[in-house]
């Protein structure tokens, strides 16, 4: 049988039929990939020639399950499972069969394909993404793919306004493969101009949710369910303590979290001032992509010294990289806004030795000799608890399944893609839960073997590598669950405060819904946050962190996490152990506020910026939603972080000044792979046809350019010491009263800022609410850590602070020992 489309409505089933004079009937019976079935009627139906023609009302606006797929490792796309659409024809002649035929159709046939190899391992395919399929007309999406204890939901929906000029639907909601509505329905006459539509899920369970569309014909439904899936779940976080106890940090204003009056005033993000880069390439010892390793204060010579080694390079040098490998520059500045590079007559680098180079010594580094080592010596084996004894959670890691350790060990035994393993978590591809089936790398023989995409748990004890569960713990792949992991991990952090415990985040995925994804984009997926920890490296827990919402731009999803920390240091406990699994591995004690930053991908624009967000306690994350602003937002034209603002969480402080690193692009998104990959245009063409639908794209030759000057460069966005967001009155003036403040410091320091005529009024009060000073302290001007009293009488005791704003910021507060020289970052 064969299906051929008539237009975005009608289609035409042509199969096998003896002829006969009679007048012919049809039963038609459609399964969608979602599991939904359809009874047809035929709008006609022709006999002749051995065959039969069916006319049907059936518009393709369900363009596949986007269930889970675990395939694939290394740099391997992991698609999404689409399903198919089976057709049951039984045609009649009178009351007897004249005709049986089935048609299967695969989902993955409605959307541009392109299969090319992969860049990473050439006897591997990878192809165009899952997202505008070509029978669709109707963009609809849920407007957040994850509502994190959140009562309402919504959702946009328009048509794609090249297809058809208009049609009517009807939309509910149903639980994941429901047939009971939960909300709705809600009829639309839809056009290009996307409408909104919001329902409450007060009441609903947490669990996967079904937006579901189907077409009118005459205000009757007709054809599939176009399903549009998203997550409801409930997982608040824990109440203040009843009493906070800021451990020497300073409280930035973010929210009203540590307060118990809130009047008039309102919690504002702050943006950081651009300066960068500090160098780019104008050497030949250069690459095109450098990074900054240190920036310090030479004393003595009376100027900043940044050191810089090459990255990535243009595939043209590629010959040449080798040269460039292990080199160590140098750049100076009195300022810190413009570098030179001085020359220091110390390497000689093709034939001269006037240049800024410090050392040449590839392939020298610690870290990359101790890699090796594991590479060549490493045994591994399952933990076994009367064997093995209790597990050390200072050696315990979780290992990246994109990284070559433990992939790479030569002692390592592998598999391949398990189908019927993958066959069996489709099944539960919510995550909530645990996995359904039977997920196991463990054989008859107890041989611990490595799959594709897997990331694993180890404990080290030397040489030998402990497996501390039976399951892998991650996958690499798609997946809106807490099983999916795109690439790698985003983060590692060691939480060494009241508990001892290990985080690792991640990025699972959400189906690139229409208008939400892109063609153009490099993941068919649009990633939320999520966490996986352990507290004994045998028992491990997971949740979502936070997901794009209704103050996002359409497209948006995040990229990277860093929580930010001062240059050098791994916060305040041991280095964790990483073996290469995360980009930011730091330890921290215990503290009330964590500050953290959010690279943000613009899919659509395909451009990256970079936002504040932060948490309590490393498990619950916020950010702002009215006030929404990002730290910094790419540059304008050509400049050199036009196209991207990435990696920022680090920072150095000089005087009163932060200097937090961020990464900066000249080019969009795509740029890199172009710069890194491709040595002629045609090439591109080739592999990307998909490109040139991005808006702003205009000639092959123009975008080919565009992606080969792409640079990577060290920049710094600079602000006062800890004014990254602030509180203000909302109009003229307003207060803020505290919780409960254990006072385990001795003296009360203010970061804050005032305009003329403003000024910012603080008193402490007892339980009672009765005033402990003999009155009111107020403060004008502009201090990063202005005494507004001595708390050396009431260390060890509560109390609480009400801070009086008249035309003011109040950046921060800190109860702090005067032993320590300024607030603890």
């Amino acid at each position: 049988m064969e299906l051929t489309e008539i237009d975005y409505f009608w289609k035409r089933l042509e199969l096998k039929c003896p002829d006969t004079a009679s007048a012919v009937t049809a039963t038609i019976t459609v399964t969608q990939p979602q599991g939904y079935v359809q009874q047809l009627t035929a709008a006609e139906i022709r006999v002749g020639n051995g065959r039969a023609q069916l006319t049907i009302l059936y518009p393709l606006i369900d363009e596949g399950r986007y269930d889970t797929n675990s395939l694939g490792a290394g740099y391997v796309h992991c698609f999404w499972v689409m399903g198919a659409y089976t057709f049951e024809v039984v045609l009649f002649d009178g009351g007897e069969k004249l005709a049986v035929e089935t048609l299967v159709l695969e989902a993955d046939s409605f959307f541009p394909r392109h299969e090319k190899p992969s860049p990473a391992d050439p006897g591997l395919v990878e192809r165009v993404m899952t997202v505008n399929a070509r029978p669709q007309i109707i963009e609809c999406a849920s407007r957040r793919s994850v509502y994190l204890n959140e009562d309402n939901a919504s959702y946009t929906i328009a048509i794609h306004k090249q297809r058809v000029s208009r049609c009517s639907v009807e939309v509910d909601v149903t639980a994941r493969h429901g047939s009971q509505t939960l909300a709705g329905p809600w009829r639309f006459e839809l056009t290009d101009t996307a409408q909104q539509g919001g329902f409450s899920t007060a009441d609903w369970d947490s669990g996967e949710y079904w937006i579901r569309i189907r077409m009118l014909d005459n205000g009757v439904p007709v054809g599939p369910y176009c399903v549009r899936k998203f997550l409801r779940v409930i997982d608040p976080p824990p109440p203040p303590p009843p009493v906070l106890e800021l451990a020497g940090h300073p409280e930035v204003l973010v929210d009203g979290y540590s307060f118990d009056v809130v009047d008039g005033v309102q919690f504002v993000p702050d943006q950081l001032r651009k300066s960068g880069p500090v160098v780019s390439q104008t050497a030949a010892h250069e690459n095109q992509c450098l990074g900054v390793s240190s920036i310090t204060w030479n004393d003595e010579q009376q100027q900043f010294e940044a050191v810089y080694v090459n990255q990535y390079d243009l595939r043209e040098r590629k010959a040449t990289a080798s040269q460039r490998v292990g080199l160590s520059m140098l750049a100076v500045s009195k300022d810190g806004d413009h570098w030179q590079k001085p020359d220091l007559g110390l390497i000689d680098y093709d034939g001269s030795a006037d240049n800024n180079i410090l050392s040449a010594q590839p392939n020298s580094s610690i870290v990359d000799a101790e890699h090796q080592h594991d590479i060549e010596h490493a045994q591994f084996r399952f933990y076994d608890a009367d064997r093995d004894g209790p597990v050390n959670l200072d050696n315990v890691f979780l290992c990246n399944g994109k990284s070559s350790f433990p992939r790479g060990c030569k002692n390592l035994q592998t598999v391949g893609i398990d189908r019927a393993r993958l066959e069996q978590l489709e099944d539960d591809t919510l995550g909530l839960g645990r996995l359904g089936g039977t997920v196991t790398n463990r054989s008859e023989d107890g041989q611990f073997r490595l799959g594709p995409g897997e990331h694993w748990p180890f404990e080290r004890r030397g040489d030998l590598y402990l497996v501390l569960t039976r399951e892998p713990l991650l996958f690499l792949g798609f997946g809106l669950d807490l099983y999916h992991a795109t690439e790698g991990l985003r983060c590692h952090v060691e939480d060494n405060g009241d508990r001892n415990r290990l985080l690792y985040y991640f990025r699972p995925g959400s189906p690139p819904y229409p208008p939400h994804g892109a063609v153009y984009d490099n993941g068919a997926t649009l990633r939320v946050l999520g966490v996986l920890w352990t507290e004994d490296g045998l028992n491990w827990h997971r949740q979502f962190i936070l997901g794009p919402d209704e103050f996002d731009r359409i497209g948006k999803q995040f990229y990277g996490m860093s929580f930010i920390h001062p240059s050098g240091t791994d916060g305040e406990g041991r280095p964790v152990m990483s073996k290469r699994t995360a980009q930011a591995q730091l330890a921290f004690g215990k503290r009330n506020l964590y500050l953290c930053t959010m690279t943000v991908h613009r899919g659509i624009e395909q451009v990256h910026a970079v936002e504040l967000f932060w948490t309590r306690d490393l498990l619950h994350f916020h950010r702002f939603t009215d006030h929404r602003r990002c730290l910094l937002e790419p540059g304008q034209g050509g400049e050199y972080d036009c196209g991207q603002i990435r990696s920022i969480g680090q920072y150095s402080q000089f005087n009163d000044e932060w200097w937090l690193w961020y990464t900066g692009v000249n080019t969009r998104h795509n740029g890199y792979g172009i710069m890194a990959r491709y040595e002629n245009l045609a090439q591109l063409k080739e592999d990307y046809p998909n490109h040139a639908e991005a808006a702003y794209f205009s000639t092959w030759e123009g975008y080919y350019e565009d992606g080969k000057r792409t640079a990577y460069l060290t920049c710094l966005g600079k602000c006062k010491a800890f004014r990254l967001a602030h509180a203000e009155p909302e109009d003229v003036e307003g207060t803020l009263i505290t919780r409960k403040l254990r006072v385990d410091g001795d003296t009360l320091q203010i970061n804050a800022a005032t305009e003329p005529g403003g000024q910012v009024r603080v008193q402490l009060l007892d339980e009672a609410g009765d005033g402990l000073l003999e009155k009111e302290t107020i403060f004008k001007g502009d201090d990063l850590a202005f005494c507004v009293a001595d708390l050396s009488s009431w260390k060890g005791r509560t109390l609480c602070i009400r801070f009086s704003l008249r035309r003011a910021r109040l950046y921060a507060f800190a109860i702090v020992d005067s032993e320590v020289t300024g607030p603890r970052s």
